[in-house]
């Protein structure tokens, strides 16, 4: 069993959930709108992969934020 995270309407959370029905790959679908992760889940996240690669810079949230929001994405 996996757990995927996203968000339901992002294409690539698409992509990965019908490939894992696909593949019978037993999966949980975390969806961040209605199920924030714990901050030790995104401690452990930051710890393995860095905050460059947990942003989502191409998203529309993250376009609307100001520079001094962006600045966390840049270590």
């Amino acid at each position: 069993m996996i757990d995927i995270y996203g968000i339901p309407n992002c294409g690539s959370v698409k992509k990965a959930l019908q490939w894992a029905r696909e593949n019978g790959v037993d999966f949980v679908f975390h969806n961040f709108k209605t199920e924030a992760p714990s901050v030790e889940l995104i401690d452990k996240w930051m710890d393995e992969i860095g905050a460059a690669r947990l942003l989502n810079r191409s998203s529309q949230t993250w376009k609307s934020l100001r520079s001094e929001e962006r600045r966390v994405g840049k270590e």
